[in-house]
């Protein structure tokens, strides 16, 4: 939620190491989501918000990754090759927010 609350407050989603790595012994390495680059059509960068998850745990019916063994595996990739070109997805949801009424 630090990412949703700092673009939102700050227009800028960087969060701490501290908060990228998770429960890791090594919590205050570099994480790229810690100076995330802006998005642009000449530097196309999302956020591959990847987790390992060893042990799960359901509460209230839902399934959460549990346990101190989970680790956070962040990475930059390329909007428009990442899990079949999801850039294009979101240039077309741009281009509709002009239709949507305030």
């Amino acid at each position: 939620m630090h990412v949703l609350g700092n673009f939102i407050v700050n227009d800028d989603p960087s969060i701490s190491n501290e908060y990228a790595n998770g429960i890791s012994t090594n919590n205050t390495a570099e994480s790229v989501a810690s100076n995330w680059p802006p998005y642009s059509i000449y530097n196309p960068q999302l956020m591959d918000f990847n987790i390992t998850c060893p042990e799960t745990q359901t509460v209230s019916n839902l399934l959460y990754c549990g346990g101190r063994d989970a680790l956070n595996q962040f990475r930059l990739a390329d909007a428009y090759t990442w899990e079949g070109g999801r850039g294009r997805r979101c240039d077309f949801w741009k281009q509709m927010g002009a239709l949507v009424p305030e």
